[in-house]
Parts: structure tokens; C-alpha cells; sequence
């Protein structure tokens, strides 16, 4: 079975996340992911607008990161899920190493991740 950029679905549980979802968004589309579901948790700034503007599907939930991935993964229909952090950016190659990692036959995984911040702690980990 051959799998294409349509065959995923995009989860992005959020609440006051105006700051951050854009740029997740753009990196989004500029991979050519469709289906974008941002599950908002009830916030108070842009973040609803702001996701409209992108043409993701919003869908209002009850606050709670499960809850919410949960609701997103119940509207989409797609093969593949990618449940991922509105604070996050992930490589602009992400679509397509998705899919290369899971035509070799992994049913899940993620991202490495570093720390866009100077702080020790967070240097760290």
C-alpha cells in the first residue's frame, strides 16, 4: 500500500496558544498536510482565529490535552494520525519521514526535539 501526505491527519490540542500555532500552521501546509484538526481547549486569545485563518478545522472541546487528542482522533477519517504540540515545530521534512517510517513498518514513533531556549534545565533534557 502506497501512502501519500493525504493519507494523514494532523491533532493539535490547544488552549492560548495564539503565539505558537501559526508558525506550526505554515510548517503544516508547506508539507502539504490537508487535514488539520485543532482541538481548542477554551482559549481566551486568537488562537480560534488564527487557526480558521490557516483553514484547519476547529473543533471546540472540553479542556484537557487527552481529552482533546481524544476528539480530534474521533473526527478525523484518515490512516495515519500525528498528534502533535502547538509549541512545536517539527522538521520540514516531517510529512515525508512519517510516511518513509511507517512504510517500513512502524505504528508509531516521534521526533527528536531540542529546546529552542538557553535555560539550563531545559539544555539539559
Amino acid at each position: 500500500m502506497m501512502l501519500e501526505v493525504n493519507d494523514i491527519g494532523v491533532v493539535i490540542p490547544v488552549y492560548n496558544e495564539e503565539k505558537n500555532i501559526a508558525s506550526l500552521l505554515s510548517r503544516l501546509r508547506e508539507m502539504g498536510i490537508q487535514d488539520i484538526r485543532v482541538v481548542d481547549g477554551g482559549s481566551s486569545d486568537k488562537t480560534v482565529r488564527v487557526a480558521k485563518h490557516f483553514k484547519a478545522t476547529v473543533i471546540l472541546s472540553s479542556q484537557g490535552r487527552a481529552i482533546q487528542m481524544n476528539a480530534g482522533a474521533k473526527a478525523s477519517n484518515k490512516k495515519i494520525l500525528w498528534f502533535i504540540h502547538a509549541d512545536t515545530l517539527p522538521p520540514q521534512q516531517g510529512a515525508k519521514k512519517l510516511l518513509q517510517s511507517i512504510s517500513k513498518g512502524n505504528h508509531l514513533g516521534c521526533f527528536r526535539f531540542k529546546f529552542d531556549s538557553n535555560k539550563p534545565l531545559l539544555r539539559l533534557n
